[in-house]
């Protein structure tokens, strides 16, 4: 394990320190947690922008060498896609 040391303002810690004591914890247990929650976020959202940019580039070269369905034609296998889906039940 290692140790962190930062400056906090003092009306922060104490009241940092009142609300983990009411809910029975330390300080330390609540930082850990917030450190891990933090990285996993973290991770996530580089998972997710990674996989943006990568989609959008196939997109785009999809655009660029022609292969588009056009608009009324994407609408009407959407419609028809979704009838089939929900079967009439509305």
């Amino acid at each position: 394990m290692a140790m962190m040391n930062f400056r906090v303002q003092g009306d922060l810690k104490d009241q940092f320190e009142k609300a983990v004591e009411l809910v029975d914890l330390n300080g330390s247990q609540v930082l850990r947690d917030f450190m891990r929650n933090y990285v996993e976020s973290a991770r996530e959202k580089r998972e997710y922008e990674a996989w943006l940019v990568e989609n959008v580039q196939k997109g785009l070269m999809q655009v660029a060498s022609g292969r588009t369905i056009p608009h009324e034609e994407l609408k009407a296998k959407a419609a028809a896609r979704r009838e089939r889906m929900l079967g009439g039940n509305r």
